[in-house]
């Protein structure tokens, strides 16, 4: 590999049915990183992550066209972090995949990386793993280069600028008492406000908006943004 993955340490699951995308991460991973488990099925995955419940050193890498109805993986990702909270999520997509709003909804999932299968996974991998431990959400360049941004600047349009405020706010560490403390505000309005932003962009919890704002971070600091 040209880059030298940077925390061996860590366990990298895989979850794909295409067995060139298991032998190409097989390959990029070795000597590198420990292969805690492959899994070709969605039943094999729950049961192999039912024993990882609390392994906060693992990460899973999921195909996203594997075994997932209706083409939408977002169900299935839900699913996997119930399972097993502490697990680390970087979601292999399919080209089809990047230019659907499914893609919308599996950046919402709480996933920690999007990697497009026709990147350069041997220069993609390594930096995905290495946002992830510094805790930074990492999208592919191919993803990037699609009408993403795009899309979900039309999406935060919809918020005022005192709801972007707020969940941005929240999403540094503040509580909403402390939001309202800063903002000169009750804590009931900035409740009702952040409520009202979650609503508009389809989030249902906490861990949820805290991934939609790093993930729009992310976009803001692309060239041309």
């Amino acid at each position: 590999m040209s880059h030298k993955l940077l925390h061996s340490r860590l366990s990298v699951a895989v979850a794909s049915d295409e067995p060139i995308v298991i032998t190409g991460l097989r390959s990029l991973l070795a000597g590198s990183a420990d292969i805690a488990f492959v899994t070709h099925s969605r039943d094999e995955l729950i049961h192999a992550l039912s024993g990882k419940r609390n392994d906060k050193n693992l990460v899973l890498i999921v195909d996203v066209s594997f075994d997932c109805e209706n083409n939408d993986a977002s169900h299935y990702i839900a699913r996997i972090q119930k399972i097993a909270p502490e697990l680390k999520l970087i979601a292999l997509v399919s080209e089809n995949y990047t230019l659907t709003p499914s893609l919308r909804r599996l950046r919402a999932s709480g996933v920690h990386a999007l990697i497009s299968k026709k990147d350069d996974l041997e220069r993609c991998l390594p930096k995905a793993l290495s946002d992830l431990a510094a805790k930074r959400f990492y999208i592919s360049p191919r993803i990037q280069r699609t009408d993403m941004a795009t899309d979900y600047a039309q999406q935060q349009s919809r918020l005022t600028s005192r709801e972007l405020e707020i969940i941005r706010l929240y999403a540094r560490g503040m509580r909403v008492k402390e939001i309202a403390n800063l903002l000169k505000r009750s804590v009931c309005t900035v409740a009702v406000h952040k409520h009202n932003a979650m609503q508009k962009l389809a989030i249902t919890s906490n861990i949820q908006l805290l991934h939609y704002v790093q993930s729009q971070d992310t976009l803001a600091a692309m060239p041309g943004n």
